[in-house]
């Protein structure tokens, strides 16, 4: 099996594929040194009760990576309900699928501490007994080791051996506590819901200050806690008088929602100890055979809402969707069941906002396989623009903005993903992310988490202007620039705004390099932003018109080396948004070399320093 695990944005390129193709099952062995054991522990449950089966490591091992099947022999005494992965941390994510006699457990340990505590299992399932099976039915339940594989922080398998458990019916069972999820606050009367409860029962969770339970009935006990703490990973442990017992963890029940996906109906989330406010998950690099999907879980005693938004992979909005999410629910949907539009089934992102935190995990369903892969969310915080962030986006240089001219804005958590514009007209809003200047949506080329790619508006007037960078509702703080009638820029063949400028020949269309130089007495093509006005003026952020042209309307000059140059044409591209082209005859007189100065003036105002190589 293949885990693919999403990582969140990554400085200016997409989000980051950590994909592993872990390594064929080791066969069971006699002897692992150095390897890792696992015993089921046994267990039993009364009929109707809860039982709780426990995995766990022999002797503390880290692990990163997990993939295993528990397999038991009785189905039509067990239905799974639910289960958990357990760390000191819950620094993990990870699947459970339901199948036929068994669930598959997938899961990704971040920090490399899940294994390593003596005081929890490693996981734990949840199986509900038939109410009508008799005491003393026994099912067989074991990891079936052709599917086991555990990776060490190092990325290298570990052997492994197993031990088969068994469970027994017959006993007393803690069924469901609630709160079952989330912090629990001091002075929270808890409940406990089971089988078997006898008067004088006692009930400690591990750890924590409780007054002395409450006996109500045989399946119901309350007890106050005397502490603030955290639930989930917590052992409770019942008593009762004539020493039966049982040990129950809190766990992530499937879901209560019955999606039209089947395995999203039979899977169980775990989503680790992080809730969102307002976070994303990305679907980059994921098959477009795969079925895109989301969990969310409230872990808080009180109902809350979500909006939930798609995006394409280019960064465009598909549709919103709201949901009421009831205390501790856990929902899992696919995306094109949640968003009516088109194109929703092969979403780039969904970005979830929350009225009050709630848990978030991204999923992807091979249907074939009959497998979910748990994908990462990951937060959305404020955006923030760097000083002096607000830059030409060809020469790179600060200072004045012109309107239609291509700005660069610099700074962080601008987006939560890589986008760009899919076509023109270009849009106001990418991933969630919008720019305005004076208020005025800005058309968008390409947004990341640490760069924007703009067109400044064309109705932008007045000095200075405040420029804001919008996501998922945050907006950073205004960066204020003036604003000039032109901020001439020459676009670079390495992007650097330096160097060598992008140049063509205008009759043939060859870029011109040190290597296919210029010739003279020839026309040629340079490309260029920030020209300021002109006439037959196209809309903001759409392309440029083929009749009649667009001209500049303030004067332009350029020169080789010194030696002045015929400028035929100045004014936008045809077709494009904001790129302005100048057609120039390059003189007989000309110096020739491979990097003669190029310069071009608007207006007498210089653009950056650049070459030409000039034969």
């Amino acid at each position: 099996m293949t885990i693919r695990f999403h990582a969140g944005p990554a400085g200016r390129r997409p989000a980051a594929i950590f994909s592993l193709a872990l390594a064929a099952a080791v066969p069971l062995a006699a002897t692992i040194p150095g390897g890792a054991s696992l015993r089921v522990e046994d267990e039993s449950a009364p009929p109707g009760g809860l039982a709780l089966v426990q995995v766990v490591l022999t002797e503390p091992k880290p692990i990163t990576i997990g993939n295993l099947r528990l397999a038991f022999t009785r189905a039509e005494l067990l239905r799974v309900r639910g289960a958990a992965v357990l760390s000191d941390t819950f620094e993990l994510i990870g699947a459970g699928t339901v199948q036929a006699n068994g669930l598959q457990v997938s899961f990704v340990s971040f920090d490399g501490r899940l294994g390593l505590s003596e005081q929890v299992p490693m996981l734990v399932i949840a199986m509900d007994i038939d109410p009508a099976g008799g005491a003393g039915q026994q099912s067989v339940v074991t990891v079936d080791p052709s599917g086991l594989q555990l990776i060490d922080p190092q990325g290298q398998p570990y052997a492994t051996e197993v031990k088969t458990g068994q469970l027994t019916v017959g006993g007393v069972s803690i069924n469901r506590v609630v709160p079952g999820t989330g912090a629990v606050a001091a002075g929270t009367e808890l409940r406990f819901e089971g089988v078997g409860f006898e008067p004088g029962a006692r009930i400690d969770i591990e750890g924590v200050a409780l007054e002395p339970a409450r006996w109500i009935s045989s399946t119901h006990m309350r007890a106050r806690a005397n502490q603030a703490f955290q639930i989930d990973g917590k052992r409770i442990r019942l008593r009762n008088p004539d020493g039966a017992e049982d040990v129950f963890y809190p766990f992530t029940p499937l879901p209560s929602n019955n999606s039209a996906v089947p395995l999203f109906r039979g899977t169980i989330p775990f989503f680790g100890n992080r809730t969102f406010a307002d976070g994303v998950v990305t679907y980059s690099g994921i098959p477009s055979t795969t079925v895109r999907g989301i969990a969310l879980q409230n872990p808080a005693q009180l109902s809350t809402g979500a909006t939930i938004e798609a995006y394409s992979a280019g960064g465009l909005l598909l549709g919103r969707a709201s949901l009421v999410l009831e205390p501790e629910d856990v929902l899992c949907y696919s995306v094109a069941e949640l968003i009516a539009a088109s194109g929703a089934a092969q979403a780039g992102s969904v970005i979830v906002h929350a009225q009050a935190p709630i848990r978030l995990l991204g999923l992807a369903a091979d249907e074939v396989a009959g497998t979910v892969n748990p994908l990462a969310p990951q937060a959305l915080a404020q955006p923030a623009i760097s000083a002096g962030g607000v830059v030409n986006a060809v020469s790179f240089q600060g200072g004045a903005v012109a309107p239609s001219s291509i700005v660069a804005i610099f700074g962080t958590n601008l987006a939560p993903t890589e986008a760009g514009a899919p076509a023109i007209p270009l849009p106001r809003e990418l991933v969630g992310t919008s720019v305005t200047f004076n208020g005025i949506p800005a058309p968008l080329f390409y947004v990341s988490p640490l760069q924007i790619n703009a067109q400044v508006p064309w109705e932008v007037t007045g000095s200075p202007v405040e420029v804001v960078v919008r996501r998922a509702g945050a907006s950073s703080q205004p960066e204020l620039l003036p604003v000039a009638s032109v901020t001439p820029g020459i676009p670079t063949l390495d992007m650097s705004g330096r160097g060598a400028a992008v140049v063509v020949d205008a009759e043939t269309g060859v870029t011109i390099t040190p290597s296919s130089p210029a010739q003279r007495e020839r026309w040629i093509t340079i490309y260029a932003v920030g020209l300021g006005p002109v006439s037959n003026r196209p809309p903001t952020g759409e392309g440029s018109p083929r009749a009649p042209l667009a001209q500049t309307t303030l004067p332009v000059e350029v020169r080789f080396g010194g030696v002045p140059g015929v400028v035929d044409f100045a004014g936008l591209s045809p077709t494009l948004v904001a790129l302005y082209q100048v057609n120039v005859w390059l003189p007989r007189e000309a110096p020739v070399g491979t990097a003669v100065p190029l310069e071009l003036r608007v207006n007498g105002v210089a653009a950056n320093a650049v070459t030409i190589a000039i034969q």
